[in-house]
């Protein structure tokens, strides 16, 4: 009887830590994303994403001042020894791997003959494009989440300061400013537009051909612009207050350079393709970690899947885990 008093003692006391370890294996981002599976099996897969971060295979060396290397003190002129690097930098490519999802066209209500090609009623969505040689997807965001006080100056961010309005589409449809810096606003078209903008910035502004106003963007956040006259019209303005951001080109690729060397937190937003109870849906953010180490270069993926063909494909790499979005 004492025997089996004891066995059920340390049954009783190990229950509530086997609870918790089974409760710790999925961790849910802004945006819808989560690790390990869903628990509502109900509502259809939209995507994929697996991530991946290695320290590049070569040793590739950091260029600029991250890449600077220590001298022999015997031979250093007029006795200057340089520190050696305390920065390191992230390369990579944001990508789709398979079947693009089919989506609708828009619907150009108004100015089709400015609008739309040939004067036609519909256009091709711009919310998802991927590059047909590679698969890289643009007008991804990456950046790292954190304050980097002893990180680069915000002055070295590299941005477009001009938004132009042509065929009724936002160029660049999104960009990343510093807070603070002066965004300028034009139009190529025949037909009137506004820029209207919502979130961290509240402004609506009306552009013509030929026309030009500008504004200071003095609050960090999320902007999304449209134009109330072409409701079809969407972009996104990052304002943001370090300079750790980067948008990805027509490939997919990015770069973040002159990066602290520690463990961050790195993130990919993206704007949403599909709707919810027939709105559109809230853009999507994919958080992970990644580690950067001085003078040297990371190198991530973030690849994009249909759930359905990475089930077939089976586990995912042992250095690559895969998030699903319902």
């Amino acid at each position: 009887m004492l025997k089996k008093s004891l066995i059920l003692s340390m049954l009783m006391s190990t229950l509530p830590l086997l609870l918790f370890s089974a409760g710790c294996g999925k961790t849910t981002t802004k945006g819808g994303a989560q690790r390990g599976q869903a628990s509502s099996p109900t509502k259809a897969d939209k995507f994929s994403v697996a991530f991946s971060a290695v320290l590049s295979p070569n040793g590739d060396s950091v260029t600029g001042p991250a890449s600077s290397s220590t001298p022999d003190p015997e031979t250093a002129t007029d006795g200057a020894v340089e520190k050696p690097p305390s920065r390191g930098a992230i390369v990579g490519v944001v990508k789709w791997n398979g079947p693009l999802p089919a989506l609708d066209p828009v619907f150009v209500s108004k100015d089709a003959h400015v609008c739309a090609e040939h004067g036609r009623q519909e256009r091709p969505s711009e919310r998802l494009i991927a590059s047909p040689s590679n698969g890289g997807i643009r007008n991804s965001v990456v950046y790292l989440s954190g304050k980097f006080e002893d990180g680069k100056p915000l002055s070295e961010l590299e941005y477009p300061d001009t938004l132009n309005q042509r065929t009724c589409s936002y160029e660049p449809r999104v960009f990343v400013m510093p807070v603070g810096a002066r965004l300028t606003m034009t139009s190529e078209d025949e037909v009137g537009h506004n820029v209207h903008m919502s979130g961290a910035v509240d402004l609506n502004i009306a552009v013509s051909k030929g026309g030009r106003s500008s504004r200071r963007l003095e609050q960090a956040g999320l902007v999304k612009i449209g134009c109330d006259i072409h409701p079809w019209m969407t972009g996104y303005i990052h304002v943001v207050r370090h300079p750790y951001y980067a948008v990805t080109a027509a490939d997919g690729q990015f770069e973040l350079s002159d990066v602290p060397a520690g463990t961050h937190q790195i993130r990919l937003w993206h704007e949403a393709w599909w709707t919810e109870d027939g709105k559109l849906a809230e853009p999507l953010v994919v958080t992970e970690s990644v580690t950067v180490r001085a003078g040297q270069t990371t190198r991530v993926v973030f690849e994009f899947s249909d759930p359905a063909q990475t089930r077939m494909a089976g586990s995912a790499s042992p250095n690559s885990r895969s998030k699903q979005v319902r």
